[in-house]
């Protein structure tokens, strides 16, 4: 089974603000051009009108713009990279990120209060929209930080031949078909499409459990559903690993998908 790690909600909402990142980031790469052309010809009016005095201190502003925009965009590219990849092991990433878009929130909103304690509306305005998209991102970056929690278990390179069970479809839409399962093997189980078993039903969690065998040929059996994992007619309890015998029936979500641990 190839490693992968288990979606415990939707990607579409985490890959369609992970574009809209990168398009945020690309609007301030224009802006980071036109305010460089802008810096150059200001700085090139100033010197003429004042003198060669000040051009360092114009170049030194500039330098710090470049930066501060260069800089922003990074965390804006970084973070749509993050949001539009499928799966990603390594959480503090996501958290790191989290509270930089909250610090940016908290300083636009302190910036806000000054400027309407000022009468300056406008710019509260103008900067009310950019507090919101920065909660709003710092909340999706750590609700997808949850998924980096994760880790397979650990790969068996040579799997003992003689050691290894078969998942077989009895009714719904794996009905005829099966997967060889070796110990240390995963095979995940839902509606996602990078599950090993694709189960295209309602009732069924985009992942809605993870099936893995042990050295003695025993099945391990993790549910993450909303509607449940019955073997045997037994409920499992939900994100508890259950040990089992194989033999028996598995229920994914109700009886529409009846699947068996040979």
């Amino acid at each position: 089974m190839k490693e992968k790690y288990p979606i415990k909600g939707s990607n579409t909402l985490y890959k369609v603000w992970g574009i809209i990142v990168f398009v945020f980031a690309a609007i301030k790469g224009l802006v980071l051009l036109f305010f460089a052309v802008f810096q150059l010809v200001v700085s090139g009016v100033v010197l003429d009108f004042i003198g060669k005095i000040v051009g360092p201190y114009i170049a030194i502003g500039m330098i710090f713009s470049v930066l501060f925009v260069g800089i922003s965009m990074a965390k804006e590219i970084s973070t749509g990279i993050i949001l539009v990849r499928e799966y990603i092991k390594v959480k503090w990433v996501f958290i790191m990120l989290a509270v930089i878009y909250f610090l940016d929130a908290v300083g636009l909103f302190v910036i806000m209060i000054l400027s309407a304690i000022a009468g300056v509306m406008w710019l509260v305005l103008l900067l009310l929209p950019a507090v919101v998209w920065s909660v709003a991102t710092g909340i999706i970056l750590i609700s997808k930080s949850e998924k980096a929690d994760f880790t397979p278990p650990e790969p068996v390179p040579e799997p003992n031949p003689s050691v290894y069970g078969v998942i077989e479809g009895i009714y719904g839409n794996f009905k005829g078909k099966q997967v060889t399962l070796y110990p240390g093997g995963v095979c995940r189980i839902g509606r996602e499409s990078g599950c090993d078993i694709q189960l295209v039903h309602p009732k069924v969690s985009r992942v809605h459990c993870m099936i893995s065998m042990t050295a003695n040929g025993r099945y391990q059996i993790t549910d993450y559903s909303y509607n449940g994992t019955f073997y045997d007619n037994e409920r499992l309890t939900k994100n508890i690993m259950v040990e089992v015998n194989p033999g028996g029936m598995l229920v994914i979500g109700e009886a529409d998908n009846v699947l068996k641990l040979k």
